[in-house]
């Protein structure tokens, strides 16, 4: 979510009497500074200080001129050398805050804010920066106090509604923002990062439609930011508060095996003809299996259910913020996941895979590519990755859990119960770790303790095991 940092009254003005001595050189090296000659500047601003060592304004600005070419030391030492020859330049405590901002003492940025503000009473740009600072150590209901006071000055501020509306939202008062980030859009209608933010908002409410117009609108306005991009593909999946949740979604737990369903169609006399094609597609992942017991139908209805073009579209909103920044792991991850939702997992293992090069210490980008590979049959590489996961993250239980489902798969049993055992002492309501450890005992044999794990997933919360039990049993 951005936010805008206020670079407002930065130069300041000489009025002294010897601007006779000075003030040619003072007054080019602000020309030069508005030319973004800074090094001009700089070198200008220097002359004035030799004629006047006590030029309180030259000063101010060769900080100003420094800072712009990222000499931040130097900055500060400007402002602190005009602020001590002058100790009410709210200029240069101003100025001072934004540089410590920058480097990220957020606390000392506070303290020069509040000299600031001190010495000018209506200074908004210091009261909605020292928000941001607030914003930063999460004191956000002092981020808020701030906003309030700048909007009690100048009602007009949209920064200040802008920057208001992202601390509703870090508050989770989602209608509030939006209400901020309209009336910001309303003063500076052409702001894409405003509409961005809203349409995030918006998503937090459910309003989708809604936050994909604004996302667009952001678009429209800066094609360039990734973030537009970014936000918009995970608003399709509806995953904005955290994307890589939805991973989730589609790769929660293994049903039953598929072996052992024969097998029970075999001693039942009935004929394995599901209709799956080898390559599943959407509609095959979605179509119950007519004519199988009630018990069997669940066990082939995936969790898949979206609309295929809406994915479609995500992944191709992922796949321009990668055109702008090829090296975003993120985008990568966002990618493979709309791929999965519709079923191009070679694809999706492919973008996996590019995450993982560029951010390989991420377990997630490694479970992710595991959990295509599971889905490709290719057990072994899944093992391999979802090892991997948890050699970078050991509380990864779905991980394990997947790690098991493939080593299940595999036809390793007692593998596949450690693992699930290791995800059960991780999350001991995890019905679905009960119910596949179920499973892997009833296929070696141990059918008493195999039930009585799939006992404990139904009273967890998982019933699709509850037949399977009756019919175990007669």
């Amino acid at each position: 979510m951005k936010y805008k940092l206020v670079l407002a009254f930065l130069l300041s003005i000489s009025t002294s009497i010897w601007s006779q001595n000075y003030d040619s050189f003072f007054t080019k090296g602000n020309k030069e500074f508005d030319q973004k000659d800074y090094k001009s500047a700089i070198a200008d601003y220097t002359k004035a200080i030799e004629i006047n060592p006590k030029l309180t304004e030259a000063y101010c600005n060769r900080g100003l001129a420094k800072s712009m070419i990222f000499d931040y030391k130097g900055a500060i030492i400007d402002f602190t050398k005009s602020i001590k020859i002058n100790h009410n330049h709210a200029n240069s405590f101003y100025n001072r805050a934004l540089i410590k901002y920058k480097l990220q003492d957020y606390e000392g940025a506070i303290a020069d804010y509040n000299k600031a503000i001190e010495i000018n009473g209506y200074f908004t740009a210091a009261y909605s920066n020292r928000g941001l600072a607030k914003m930063k150590k999460q004191d956000y209901s002092g981020a808020l106090k701030d906003y309030n006071e700048v909007l009690e000055i100048d009602k007009n501020y949209a920064d200040a509604y802008s920057n208001r509306g992202i601390v509703k939202t870090k508050l989770q008062d989602y209608e509030g923002a939006i209400t901020d980030f309209s009336k910001a859009i309303e003063i500076k209608p052409n702001i894409a990062e405003i509409y961005s933010n809203r349409g995030l908002a918006k998503a937090n409410v459910q309003n989708y439609s809604g936050a994909i117009a604004d996302l667009n609108q952001a678009i429209t306005i800066n094609p360039t930011f990734a973030d537009n991009y970014s936000n918009k593909g995970t608003t399709k999946e509806n995953t904005i508060r955290n994307f890589k949740g939805s991973i989730a979604q589609w790769t929660k737990a293994i049903d039953m095996n598929p072996k052992f369903i024969d097998l029970k169609l075999k001693e039942k006399g009935l004929k394995k003809d599901t209709g799956l094609s080898a390559k599943p597609s959407i509609a095959d992942w979605n179509k119950p299996i007519e004519g199988f017991p009630k018990y069997i139908k669940g066990f082939y209805n995936k969790s898949i259910n979206s609309d295929n073009n809406d994915y479609k579209a995500a992944s191709s909103d992922w796949s321009k913020v990668i055109d702008i920044n090829p090296k975003n792991a993120d985008a990568y991850f966002g990618r493979a996941i709309s791929k999965c939702y519709t079923l191009e997992f070679n694809s999706a293992s492919n973008d996996f895979t590019k995450a993982i090069e560029l951010d390989p210490k991420n377990a997630d980008n490694h479970y992710g590519r595991g959990t295509a590979k599971y889905y490709l049959q290719d057990y072994k590489g899944a093992i391999a990755d979802f090892t991997k996961a948890l050699e970078l993250n050991p509380k990864h239980v779905d991980a394990l859990i997947f790690r098991a489902n493939s080593k299940f798969f595999s036809q390793e049993y007692k593998a596949a119960i450690v693992d699930y055992s290791k995800a059960i002492e991780l999350n001991p309501k995890d019905a679905y770790a009960y119910n596949n450890r179920g499973f892997s005992k009833i296929e070696l044999g141990l059918k008493p303790e195999g039930i009585n794990d799939l006992s404990k997933s139904i009273d967890l919360g998982y019933n699709r095991s509850s037949e399977i039990i009756q019919f175990l049993k007669e």
